[in-house]
């Protein structure tokens, strides 16, 4: 009986973690408000409550359109349908440097892509739309017009 009742505590358990593991997922443009001078950055992090969810790689595509996309396959166990892992939190942050970009609306994508067909967590999609402005010209004076608009 008290197997049966740690069994499915254990279960629970277990569900709670992996159902909590895309809650953890940001995406975060840097600057938060990027004008055509700025480099836009995309960082992306999640965490995950065991060792068993491995980043095996990153891509950053190149804008297309409106559309930014920071795309991470993870391979759950290393691609075999079970196996035991470190019992400790893993995270990681990948950055995507997309450069300068013109004025107007862009919609930043994270995409982590479970690769793993026996993986109990689902790939997903977090999105964060965001402005690039044209930087304010600042008025320019000359020490002459200066003088003269107080004389």
């Amino acid at each position: 009986m008290r197997s049966t009742v740690l069994t499915a505590l254990a279960l629970v358990a277990g569900g709670a973690l992996v159902a909590g593991m895309a809650a953890a997922a940001t995406i975060t443009v840097f600057p938060p408000n990027p004008t055509t001078r700025d480099s836009v950055k995309v960082v992306v992090m999640n965490e995950f409550p065991t060792a068993c969810w491995p980043v095996s790689s990153t891509t950053c595509s190149p804008p297309a359109a409106d559309s930014l996309y920071a795309i991470v396959d993870i391979n759950y166990c290393g691609g075999y349908p079970d196996c035991v892992c470190d019992p400790f939190p893993v995270d990681y942050t990948r950055t995507c440097n997309f450069g300068l970009l013109p004025a107007g609306s862009y919609v930043a994508a994270f995409f982590e892509n479970h690769v793993n067909p026996a993986d109990p967590q689902s790939s997903f999609v977090i999105t964060q739309p965001f402005t690039v402005t044209a930087p304010t010209p600042a008025l320019r004076r000359t020490w002459a017009a200066l003088k003269s608009h107080y004389r």
